[in-house]
């Protein structure tokens, strides 16, 4: 059934009455003016660097139904014969109060999945356990705060059964925000690491903020990852409250959901367990043994929706990457690179840095980093720690870019790293390419990570440029 609502219901939705009517059913939610917004409900949201207000004669350029404001414009009589228009007092808050009312109105079962690393690998395998089973639907990229989630919600239509909604954070409170719109049936908090500890201060108080996902949903089934400190303490206290859930761990023989790699290669991991009391072993096409947590929350979700272990355990094999997850490729002079450069924390550094060291690799393993953001007073710590490693696992070339090179270098060399080049900027430097592509050779490992910020892709595109990368 496609996407349809009725002006009675917007106005129900956010209690106000249109100023003009000239159309009064919608299809879809829209809030960029350069895409067609043909018959869909255009918010005036404000951003850091922009006010969509300024942009509604292009909104009905593009055929907007209707206009949603919160502020006068001098245009407005103009407009009212052109669109149906409708003033609030605050638009984000208007397209928030909506995404509820149409939450609420579809009521499907809604996913809510958090945590410092792995949300949205777990959000993409849940989708691919769920979809022949369940008509779901799930937030695009990475729709996961304040304007994301309502957005996603929107995007609900009457068939959709499930919806697995990311949920992000980088202070206290955001979390009960998204969970008061979104009224989620199920929670999973992945795990709880060092992102975003550079806005709040330390660990205890980012698992603080990530906990409100289970305070804010006391009637929803809440899942647990009890191999990490912080989520096992948070399972603990939510014993004690009668909560239902299900937990999942490689270590814990008393987790509902209990799985181990038994084997890693360049594109895949053996896995194999137990989910309830269903055993299973399976392979995935996905890399690195890090992945195993990521399944495990997912096969949760699935377990919690209701399906069975038999057909959990069928649907695994169809877990894949995503965009910038793990993307394998292959290189014109024969090496494979790791493309996992959608964001970086130094736990998910740490993971990849010793998946590739357990590899049994050909040629020379190679690591191009760039800056792990938002990590406040830890940022030199971190990084410094993080050129250990790549010491540590013996690395025949690195190179990064980012404002705490030199804390990267100083990690790298304290360990002796002189086995090969070294290549340090402050910032992207193309320069680093040229020596790596002369460095390159059939066999070898390149992994490139860093935070979204540093936007790394941009190695992908100079070596699709030169036609000398292709996807595997």
């Amino acid at each position: 059934m496609s996407w349809l609502m009725q002006l009675s219901e917007i106005e129900e939705a956010l209690n106000v009455k249109a100023l003009s009517t000239v159309e009064a059913s919608f299809h879809g939610v829209g809030t960029d003016t350069r895409k067609s917004l043909k018959q869909q409900i255009f918010f005036a949201l404000r951003g850091d660097n922009f006010d969509a207000h300024d942009f509604l004669a292009d909104a009905i350029a593009q055929n907007a139904g209707v206009l949603i404001i919160d502020k006068p414009v001098d245009e407005l009589d103009t407009l009212k014969s052109q669109v149906t228009i409708i003033q609030v007092a605050d638009t984000l808050k208007a397209l928030q109060d909506l995404a509820k009312y149409w939450r609420r109105k579809i009521n499907p079962k809604v996913v809510g999945i958090s945590g410092s690393a792995g949300k949205t690998t777990t959000k993409e395998f849940c989708y691919q356990i769920l979809k022949n089973h369940f008509n779901t639907h799930y937030s695009p990229g990475s729709f996961n705060n304040h304007w994301g989630v309502p957005i996603s919600l929107l995007q609900l239509t009457p068939d959709h059964e499930v919806m697995i909604l990311e949920m992000g954070m980088s202070s206290d409170g955001e979390l009960t925000e998204l969970c008061k719109i979104a009224e989620p049936d199920v929670v999973l908090v992945t795990n709880v690491g060092s992102a975003h500890i550079g806005e709040l201060g330390s660990l205890k108080a980012v698992a603080a903020a990530k906990e409100e996902l289970y305070h804010c949903s006391p009637k929803a089934t809440s899942i647990f990852n009890i191999s990490n400190e912080w989520t096992m303490e948070m399972f603990e206290r939510a014993k004690e409250s009668g909560q239902n859930y299900f937990t999942f761990s490689s270590f814990s023989s008393g987790a509902n959901i209990q799985m181990r790699v038994e084997k890693t290669g360049f594109n895949f991991i053996l896995v194999s367990g137990q989910i309830g009391a269903v055993e299973g072993r399976c392979e995935v096409p996905v890399f690195g043994r890090h992945n195993v947590q990521n399944i495990m929350g997912a096969s949760a979700i699935a377990m919690a929706l209701g399906m069975s272990a038999k057909s959990i355990w069928d649907e695994i094999p169809h877990c894949k990457g995503v965009w910038g997850r793990n993307e394998l490729y292959k290189h014109a002079s024969g090496a494979h690179i790791i493309f996992d450069a959608y964001n970086a924390n130094p736990e998910s550094m740490t993971a990849l840095v010793k998946n590739v060291y357990e590899m049994d690799v050909v040629g020379e393993k190679r690591v191009l980093f760039g800056e792990m953001l938002e990590l406040g007073e830890l940022t030199e710590a971190k990084h410094e720690e993080l050129g250990k490693l790549v010491c540590s696992c013996g690395f025949q070339w690195a190179s990064f870019m980012g404002e705490s090179f030199r804390a990267f270098k100083k990690g790298v060399e304290s360990c002796g790293f002189y086995k090969g080049p070294a290549e340090f900027y402050p910032e992207y430097n193309a320069k680093t390419l040229e020596a790596l592509d002369q460095e390159l050779k059939p066999g070898d490992v390149v992994v490139i990570k860093g935070s979204r910020g540093m936007k790394l892709e941009r190695v992908l595109k100079h070596w699709e440029a030169q036609g000398a990368l292709s996807k595997i």
